[in-house]
């Protein structure tokens, strides 16, 4: 799987983490690059474009999960 784990540094103390499958991470990747998910093939390591891909959609959700847990705290 591919984690991405991020802390707190001021304030609280916690952090988010996210997993996510290789599979699911090459249908990401798929999709956000305009493919048919469904078109994946199963297995295998993931390459450099699917890594970026994965990468800015999990650093877009880690930034949006930040966000709603700053609203909650004020």
């Amino acid at each position: 799987c591919i984690a991405a784990d991020v802390s707190y540094v001021d304030g609280v103390t916690g952090g988010n983490t996210l997993l996510i499958g290789v599979e699911g991470a090459r249908r990401l990747a798929a999709t956000m690059m305009g493919a048919d998910p469904d078109s994946v093939e199963a297995g295998g390591e993931l390459d450099e474009m699917e890594f970026s891909a994965v990468g800015e959609a999990m650093n877009q959700m880690m930034a949006a999960t930040a966000m709603a847990t700053s609203d909650v705290l004020g």
